[in-house]
């Protein structure tokens, strides 16, 4: 447990991953071997489970921050405020045109 608990905290996520596996596989021969009961190895297997996803996680949020992602811009470095709001104007005049002929 010390070995896994170094790994994880140097950040190397493949190999902490591999040792978690080793842990769950070194379990399962206790447990088969009788030095483990299932009880035990059941109150262990769902910690264990947690780790082995968040060490999984870590790796796939470290793989994405290594891309080179880049968002695109947002409406507001897009689009031009002072014509778009022309065109509301624009828009809501003429609405406003055509709702008081009608009524």
């Amino acid at each position: 447990m010390h070995d896994l608990s170094t790994t994880i905290a140097s950040g190397n996520r493949t190999d902490a991953g591999h040792k978690v596996a080793d842990l769950i596989h070194d379990l399962a021969n206790l447990a088969h071997g009788g030095q483990l009961t299932a009880a035990g190895q059941r109150i262990l297997a769902a910690p264990l489970a947690a780790l082995e996803r968040a060490i999984q996680a870590a790796r796939i949020v470290h793989a994405l921050r290594s891309l080179d992602l880049q968002e695109p811009p947002s409406i507001s470095e897009s689009a031009d405020w002072p014509a778009a709001s022309c065109w509301v104007w624009l828009i809501l005049t003429q609405v406003s045109s055509a709702a008081r002929s009608r009524y």
